[in-house]
C-alpha cells in the first residue's frame, strides 16, 4: 500500500516539474518572439492521466512478473524527475540572459 502512494507522489511531483518547464519553454518562445512573457500551461487534461497511466503500467508489469512494475515505473520517474530538473536549470540561466 505504501508504494502506491509514493508512485502517486512522485508521479505528482514529475507531472508539476513538468507543468513548470511548459510554463518555461513557453516563456523563452514569447522572448525569442520579442512578447512578454506570459504563457502558461493546461492542467487538466494532463494531471490525472499521466498518474493513471503510471499506475496501470506499474500494474500491468506487476501481473507478468512479481514488483516489477514498481522497478521500472520509480526508476522512469526518477530519470524523469532528475532530468527534467536539469533542464529547468538550463532554461533559467537563458531566461534570465533574454529577460534583461
Amino acid at each position: 500500500m505504501l508504494l502506491y502512494f509514493l508512485l502517486a507522489f512522485l508521479s505528482t511531483i514529475s507531472v508539476a516539474i513538468g507543468f513548470y518547464l511548459e510554463i518555461l519553454d513557453g516563456n523563452l518562445t514569447h522572448l525569442k518572439c520579442g512578447r512578454k512573457p506570459v504563457s502558461g500551461v493546461a492542467i487538466m487534461p494532463t494531471f490525472p492521466v499521466v498518474p493513471a497511466i503510471h499506475f496501470g503500467t506499474a500494474y500491468g508489469l506487476n501481473l507478468l512478473y512479481i514488483n516489477a512494475g514498481w522497478y521500472v515505473i520509480f526508476a522512469y520517474l526518477m530519470g524523469s524527475i532528475l532530468y527534467r530538473s536539469l533542464s529547468i536549470r538550463k532554461l533559467k540561466r537563458e531566461f534570465s540572459r533574454l529577460n534583461k
